[in-house]
């Protein structure tokens, strides 16, 4: 399973933190869509696998651990506050948030509700063929 980090930047001030991308098309290219998963308690959320879709991962504010499984084995990586992590199609997907985190998705496709694999082993037959 290949792993590709790139890193925003995040600029600190007392009053009020940006933080900011630079060359976005450069690493995300053609993305249609972005969304916020903002955890208000201790949640699991994704626990899918998308058909076509990649999806770009970033931490807004702290570190978050995100379960990679390509239907063969599983790894989990830690993704640091200020990385983006790509994660591609036929991967499955799950995502253990903490009270207050942020976790911020680019995705190259719309949505659709057709692109979502939801059951564990209709994905693992899926990707045997």
């Amino acid at each position: 399973m290949k792993l590709k980090f790139s890193k925003f930047t995040r600029i600190k001030n007392p009053k009020c933190d940006l933080i900011f991308f630079n060359r976005v098309k450069s690493y995300i290219k053609n993305f249609e869509r972005i969304f916020f998963l903002i955890a208000k308690k201790e949640c699991v959320r994704g626990n899918h696998a998308h058909k076509k879709c990649s999806q770009f991962f970033f931490s807004v504010n702290s570190n978050i651990k995100i379960y990679l499984d390509n239907g063969i084995k599983e790894k989990v990586i830690l993704l640091k506050s200020g990385e983006i992590k790509k994660v591609d199609p036929l991967i499955w997907v799950r995502v253990k948030l903490k009270k207050n985190q942020i976790l911020g998705v680019f995705c190259n496709k719309r949505y659709s509700k057709n692109d979502y694999i939801r059951n564990y082993q209709f994905f693992k037959n899926y990707i045997k063929k």
